[in-house]
Order: C-alpha cells, then sequence, then structure tokens
C-alpha cells in the first residue's frame, strides 16, 4: 500500500498556516485534519484499478489543500450569495479581459465579465486581441465571441454584431427551450434553425459558416437558407458568393478554445465523447468495434474548467486505458499498448 512521506504530511501544517485563517488552528484540530486527509487518500489508492480517477497537482499536496480550505470553510461564516437570474444569458468563460458597457454609457464605466455574470438587455460586449467569451444564453445556446469583436445583448433572441465574429451552438438537452436567435448586422441577419454557425463581420463584408443544421440569411430583399457546410460571403456591394467549409476545417479552432466544459465528474467515456466530437466537428470510431459499447461506459472522475477540448481528449483516453489517432475528419481510438479489456 502507499502512504504519504513525511514531506507530504509537514505540508499540512504549513499550509494550515498560511490558508489565510482568521485564527491558528489548534493541535487537536491539526492532528484531526491529518487523519482525515490520510484516510481519504489511501481509501482512493485503494479504489484507483479499473475505475478511472484523474487527479492533477501533487496528489497528496491537493488534498492537503482541500482539507485547508474546508477547515477555513468551517471557522469563516458564509456570506448569502444570489444567484443570477437564469432568465438570463450567463457568462460561462472568459479568456482575458472581456467588458460589458451598459447602454448608454461611456466606456469609462466599463465592467470587467467574470464567470457567472449575467447580461442585461442592451449591454455591449468588447473584446480586445487575444479576448474571448462563451455565454450561455436562455434558450440552451452557447454563445461565443471571438477576439477584437464588439456585440450588442439586445435580448435571449436578438444579437447585433457590429464587429468581429460570434459562433452559436444549439442545445443537445431535449429539455431545454429551442428558441431561435438572429444576429443583426449592417449587411443583413442571420437566423438559426437548430445549428452551430459563425457570423463574421470584417472588411470585406458579412461571411456566414454553418457547420451543423440550418440557417436562414436576410439581405437587401432576399432570403437565402444554408445547410451545414456552406460558406456564404456577402459583400458589401450585395453580392451573395458560395462557398463550402468541412465541419472539422482548422478555422474553427478558435470556437473550441473557448468552448465551456461540461461537468464530467461522474459521466462516462460515452458522453464526453459525443461533447468531444461535436465540439471538433469530428467522428468518432473506436479501431475495435466490439468493444465500444463497453469503453464508453468507464465512469470519469475529476475536475477540467480551463481546459480545451484536445488536451482534455489527452488526458482522459490514456486514463481509460486508451490511445487515439486524428486522421483528419475522425478520430480512431485505439486500446492503449499492454491495455486489453
Amino acid at each position: 500500500m502507499n502512504h504519504p512521506d513525511s514531506n507530504d504530511l509537514d505540508a499540512l501544517g504549513q499550509l494550515l498556516r498560511t490558508a489565510g485563517v482568521p485564527k491558528e488552528p489548534d493541535e487537536d484540530q491539526t492532528a484531526r485534519v491529518r487523519a482525515d486527509v490520510q484516510q481519504h487518500w489511501q481509501a482512493n489508492v485503494a479504489r484507483r484499478q479499473r475505475r478511472m480517477r484523474l487527479r492533477y497537482g501533487a496528489g497528496f499536496g491537493t488534498l492537503v489543500a482541500a482539507a485547508a480550505v474546508w477547515l477555513f470553510a468551517i471557522m469563516v461564516p458564509r456570506q448569502a450569495i444570489t444567484p443570477p437570474d437564469t432568465s438570463g444569458a450567463v457568462v460561462e468563460r472568459v479568456e482575458g479581459a472581456v467588458f460589458l458597457q451598459l447602454a448608454g454609457q461611456e466606456t469609462a464605466n466599463n465592467h470587467l465579465l467574470a464567470v457567472g455574470d449575467e447580461l442585461p438587455q442592451g449591454a455591449v460586449i468588447i473584446s480586445g486581441a487575444g479576448e474571448r467569451l462563451a455565454v450561455r444564453l436562455p434558450n440552451g445556446m452557447s454563445l461565443r465571441l471571438d477576439q477584437a469583436s464588439r456585440l450588442v445583448y439586445q435580448d435571449g433572441s436578438n444579437l447585433t454584431l457590429e464587429q468581429g465574429a460570434i459562433y452559436a451552438s444549439s442545445a443537445t438537452d431535449a429539455t431545454q427551450q429551442q428558441q431561435s436567435i438572429r444576429v443583426h448586422t449592417n449587411l443583413g441577419s442571420v437566423r438559426d434553425i437548430g445549428t452551430q454557425f459563425e457570423v463574421r463581420l470584417d472588411g470585406e463584408g458579412l461571411r456566414v459558416r454553418v457547420r451543423e443544421g440550418e440557417i436562414e440569411l436576410d439581405h437587401a430583399d432576399s432570403k437565402t437558407s444554408a445547410k451545414a457546410g456552406s460558406d456564404l460571403r456577402l459583400t458589401a456591394s450585395g453580392v451573395l458568393q458560395h462557398n463550402t467549409i468541412d465541419a472539422h476545417d482548422a478555422s474553427w479552432a478558435w470556437v473550441s478554445g473557448i468552448a465551456p466544459i461540461p461537468a464530467l465528474e461522474g459521466k462516462n467515456l460515452g458522453f464526453f465523447l459525443d461533447w468531444y466530437a461535436r465540439e471538433r466537428g469530428l467522428a468518432i470510431v473506436f479501431e475495435q468495434p466490439d468493444n465500444a459499447a463497453q469503453h464508453r461506459l468507464t465512469e470519469i472522475n475529476g475536475e477540467f474548467a480551463g481546459f480545451s477540448p484536445d488536451t482534455l481528449l489527452e488526458v482522459v483516453l490514456p486514463a481509460c486505458g486508451l490511445d487515439y489517432e486524428n486522421q483528419g475528419g475522425a478520430i480512431l481510438i485505439k486500446e492503449a499498448p499492454g491495455e486489453q479489456l
């Protein structure tokens, strides 16, 4: 059986002294925390075997830090937290400094957005170079704002893109309300019909790319429908050009880079692979199809906020005894060397 060494145990006392606790814990409290953490750590080691358990950082040191936070929470009364109104759009992920400007206010009053913030109607969202944002709309859609963009959040169904690009992905949960959204620009408007799509406004005009489902583009006195794989370019002079694009094209990379990571604790590998495939526009293929169903039931445990989908794939599959190969439009999943069911 594995045992924590003396350095791990000595680190506990240091963490408890520096965790921001208003009052130094006494020796009895420290001893109890030591015993609880060691017991929990040993129990996790015994359960590992085939059940997947992902840990990060220093292992035991991470558990000790969690224990210090737990002790702090006991000694400091919690403040009441008012949950955001779930009828609004809520920020799920932020990269860099993305600002919100209330309607009618100057830039001096900009608010720096953070995870959990709700977007008020009429607010302007502004991202600079290298800054991106992911928001969950009231209808369950995931909305993502690219760098160097400016978007007016009119309400849960209407958005005005003034500069840059947004990407919208419809909810996969059947319980979510599937109300369409409309993205307005100075050259035309785009309405989704259960889809994943991007709207980009730049110096050359309006570009609309459809990754999944279908959209409707209103421009001048015309309406144009476009299905998955369509890449439309509407010039400032009103000329509409039709091209095609693959769901796994490299130009979609910014979208997955800001993707909100779902809660994976207690979920199975199949749930993760389905989410990954849709985020990356890739098919999932098992080298040994007869083992696919059993592999998909492997349970995942861990917290992964802040990961990218590709990094998460590199972490999850080896922990399940699997390897993979990117074959362009598909991910081929193989048994890891030395691993057999």
